[in-house]
């Protein structure tokens, strides 16, 4: 889009939108639920409106897309290396192995026990937690580095 690069200042809400529209941030950071359209300030994130709940019940500070004001500030966040649904699991999942942890990840959004265990496993007590996690941090792309952030193999 031509005519928006035009422009120096996107508006912070644009800017937010557009994040969430990468890759990694168009599912829930937690249960993969399609489509976020809330932002965890706390932890950098994207998340379904029923994570975002329960992020909120951990003090987390979370903001509707569409529904609040962004500032520049906040838009600095969500654009620092460690932020970002990719860069955030890479490090609070960093430790997590499917095969020998007893706890599942959920898959969507349906069980709210399991995801108030799940979330705070993963942000409160830090279970799986490896600062620096996937590489978050390697200049210019860390994204096709290969290695492939913990899925599959």
């Amino acid at each position: 889009t031509a005519s928006s690069r035009r422009k120096t200042a996107e508006s912070p809400d644009d800017a937010i939108r557009k994040i969430s529209k990468q890759p990694a941030n168009k599912r829930c950071a937690d249960c993969s639920g399609k489509l976020p359209t809330q932002v965890n300030l706390t932890h950098g994130t994207f998340v379904c409106m029923s994570c975002s709940g329960i992020h909120r019940e951990f003090s987390a500070r979370v903001k509707g897309i569409g529904a609040s004001s962004f500032t520049e500030e906040e838009v600095q966040r969500m654009r620092q290396p460690g932020a970002g649904n990719e860069a955030v699991n890479a490090e609070y999942m960093a430790r997590y192995s499917p095969s020998t942890e007893r706890l599942k990840a959920p898959t969507d959004n349906s069980d709210q026990q399991l995801l108030r265990v799940w979330i705070r496993r993963k942000y409160v007590d830090k279970a799986w937690h490896q600062p620096g996690g996937g590489g978050d941090g390697t200049a210019g792309g860390g994204v096709a580095s290969g290695g492939g952030g913990g899925r599959g193999a």
